[in-house]
């Protein structure tokens, strides 16, 4: 618990730290000439551009995909993607660009409950708890919302919460929260609204439809704007954010109103300024400049500009609280996450609303079932689930089985230990930005590229091993194994075996992946050997069996490398079979 309280801590600083260095950007421009709002963009995109590629290419997006993935592995995060993070965001919210913090925070507040997971002494089982508990209390110190931050954690973040997670993740938010209270600066709080009657409850239907379809509205949005920049762009990544910071420069100067984090705009919405036209166009305004500013490699979140339109949305309706319920119902829509937003909702508004935000919530998550298979956190998945495409914030869309194909090349060739990014990124033609954000490192995209591996050999091995007899099921194994070893030119020989030898003192998780494979194949022959009753008696037990032909086939394997024919190594395979059953 100590450490959870430690982490919440750290994260509840920089959560408002990062928000505070914004604002000072954002006060510093403010009132600046035309030409220094329209170039501000790019020029800070020049600074985090090539910072990004160089030094923590894992830090660009909005973080919450790669903060998923850490939590879902337990790999904890590099420590130099919270001081990446920081100076990206920083740059591109405090310039103008329009996206949020929050995304920025979860990433920064992972990494730095990552660093100190990695302390001497800190055992690995706590990786989880303590990257939860530093998650929420970056989130619940950016808003001063502790419950906000533990429900978002459990809801959009982890998978099969433990109790020990679920009471780290709360001293997190608490030890955040306390932290940002004692620190300058004044945290999102939205008026309580004066609610007489039935009224203000009643609109929460038509409220909460409109506001959940722009919440859908945001994530197609972003995924079209994305797509359309991979589309066009062809040259060097770190060189995006700056040319098309010019198009955030332009939306700033167009409607000042969508720059920066925009929490002042929400407070001055929230309290119906503003006529309807004015707050739906202003809701329009948000969806296009957050999708250009993240599109083109800007570095920020989708939370703060989701409570935006929402709010906007709702504050077109001239109702008590519907500025409060638009944005419940547009974050439960965008982020697939309807307790998060009605609890956030309420700790930023008070407990007026809670009847009227809960049915919202559940109306706005409702209304973006059928119409995205994404959130604002993966909007690359908005064409729904299971394409198998992978779409990340500023780089290019790629198949993601081709790449694993080409990849399972780069490691057939070179071996799992030499093998870098830098290899994988020109053997499969994708950026390695966009790998990073796919995958998360060499690891993770070897332990995917294997398994397709695995389940195709096994897959073929089977089928090999559908024999007549003992002898002819075992001769077609060999063949098939041979086969699969000498396929290409130069051959790519057996990757488990090449790994096998490598990963001991390299990878836990990929030793534990070939020995994995070993042992079903292992499973495969005796099964086999167990389904065929041809009246021979085999000289030992088929267990032994088993792990003897397995044996051989990576004794073959190397073999194979060191230019044995096909024919040579056929030969070894008939004595071993002749051997245990005969002719």
């Amino acid at each position: 618990m100590v450490l959870a309280v430690l982490a919440g801590a750290l994260a509840g600083a920089s959560g408002v730290a990062l928000i505070q260095t914004v604002a000072a950007c954002r006060w510093l421009l403010h009132g600046a000439p035309a030409p220094v709002v329209l170039l501000a963009p790019a020029v800070a995109a020049l600074a985090y551009g090539p910072l990004l590629v160089v030094c923590a290419p894992e830090a660009g997006g909005g973080g919450v995909p790669q903060v998923r993935r850490a939590l879902a592995t337990a790999e904890p995060l590099r420590p130099r993607v919270a001081g990446v993070k920081g100076i990206a965001a920083g740059l591109t919210l405090g310039s103008g660009g329009s996206a949020g913090s929050e995304g920025p925070i979860i990433h920064i507040s992972a990494a730095l409950g990552s660093a100190l997971v990695r302390l001497p002494r800190v055992p690995a089982t706590l990786v989880r708890s303590t990257v939860a508990s530093a998650v929420a209390g970056g989130v619940a110190g950016s808003f001063q919302a502790p419950m906000a931050g533990v429900v978002l954690v459990v809801e959009v973040l982890l998978t099969g919460v433990s109790p020990l997670e679920l009471a780290a993740t709360v001293a997190g938010a608490v030890s955040g929260t306390t932290v940002a209270w004692a620190l300058p600066g004044e945290p999102l709080r939205l008026p309580a609204p004066d609610i007489a009657g039935f009224g203000p409850h009643l609109a929460t239907v038509p409220v909460a439809l409109l506001a959940g379809f722009a919440g859908v509205s945001l994530i197609w949005s972003l995924h079209v704007v994305r797509r359309a920049a991979d589309l066009v762009w062809r040259w060097s990544e770190w060189a995006r954010p700056a040319v098309g910071g010019v198009l955030m420069g332009a939306a700033v100067l167009a409607v000042p109103q969508v720059g920066g984090i925009g929490q002042d705009v929400i407070t001055r919405t929230a309290t119906g300024s503003g006529s309807t036209g004015a707050l739906l166009l202003l809701a329009a305004a948000k969806i296009l400049a957050t999708s250009v500013t993240l599109g083109v490699g800007g570095v920020g979140g989708t939370i703060g500009p989701a409570l935006f339109v929402g709010a906007a949305v709702g504050a077109a309706f001239p109702v008590p609280g519907a500025a409060v319920v638009g944005m419940a119902a547009c974050l439960a829509a965008g982020a697939r996450a309807p307790a998060t937003a009605v609890v956030l909702a309420t700790e930023l508004s008070g407990p007026g609303l809670l009847s009227s935000l809960g049915p919202a919530a559940v109306i706005g998550w409702a209304v973006a079932l059928p119409l995205s298979g994404g959130s604002i956190f993966d909007p690359g998945r908005v064409v729904g689930r299971g394409t198998g495409r992978s779409f990340m914030a500023g780089v290019r869309q790629f198949d993601e089985r081709v790449a694993l194909e080409r990849a399972l090349d780069v490691f057939a060739e070179r071996g799992f230990r030499a093998t870098s990014m830098l290899d994988l990124a020109a053997g499969t033609g994708v950026q390695r930005g966009s790998l990073y954000h796919a995958y998360g490192g060499k690891e993770e995209i070897f332990l995917r590229a294997f398994g397709e591996y695995t389940d195709r050999f096994l897959a073929g091995a089977r089928d090999a091993l559908n024999g007549p007899d003992e002898r002819t099921a075992l001769l077609s194994f060999f063949d098939y194994c041979i086969a699969v070893f000498s396929a290409g030119s130069p051959s790519r020989g057996c990757l488990s075996t090449r790994t096998a030898v490598e990963a001991a003192t390299d990878s836990p998780r990929v030793e534990a992946a070939v020995r994995v494979m070993l042992d079903k194949l292992e499973d495969l022959v005796h099964d086999a050997l167990v389904a065929i009753d041809d009246g021979v008696e085999l000289a030992v037990d088929i267990r032994a069996v088993a792990r003897l032909v397995v044996t051989t086939t990576r004794g073959i394997a190397v073999l194979e490398r060191v230019d044995h024919t096909p024919d040579e190594l056929r030969a070894i395979a008939e004595t071993l079979v002749t051997t245990l059953v005969g002719r």
